[in-house]
């Protein structure tokens, strides 16, 4: 019994694990695609509503820039936002 319990939370901790990931593949994903290199995807904080927002970092064709992503609880992009860039 004791090593059901064990299992089931390690379980249970790599699916909550993965999916957090996702959230960051899936942001990554979509600035590679527009040509960017991701450099940091950081998680910021999750509203009301179950919206999550990240900071990422990117860099083009030798330029900075930080934007805010906001995505759905099933890691949908809701916004993306550039704030600021060089």
């Amino acid at each position: 019994m004791k090593t059901f319990a064990v299992i089931a939370t390690l379980l249970l901790s790599s699916v909550s694990f993965a999916k957090s990931k996702s959230c960051s593949w899936q942001i990554e994903t979509h600035f590679r695609q527009q040509g960017y290199q991701v450099r940091l995807v950081q998680f910021q904080k999750e509203l009301e509503t179950g919206d999550k927002v990240y900071h990422v970092r990117t860099n083009y064709h030798g330029g900075d820039a930080a934007s805010e992503v906001t995505t759905s609880p099933r890691c949908e992009i809701l916004d993306v936002r550039e704030l600021w860039s060089e």
